[in-house]
């Protein structure tokens, strides 16, 4: 890729907490929290291979964020 890197912003730390459509208690919480956690880094780490030209598109949060890949199979 040539010229500067694509620049996006990144997704909000605390996007979990706020997040309307959660509304998940005790342990649940906790482990939908950590999936979270887990794939905001994924997120992060695949925007800035993105903005190096390594990828196509870009990662966001969404309503899925706090999934696992395996509900989707």
């Amino acid at each position: 890729m040539s010229g500067p890197a694509r620049q996006r912003p990144r997704p909000p730390l605390g996007a979990f907490q706020g997040a309307p459509w959660k509304n998940y208690k005790g342990l649940e919480d906790q482990a939908r929290k950590a999936i979270f956690e887990e794939n905001l880094k994924k997120i992060v780490q695949h925007n800035l291979e993105y903005e190096l030209g390594m990828h196509s598109y870009h990662l966001g949060i969404n309503k899925y964020s706090d999934w696992v890949s395996v509900y989707f199979i």
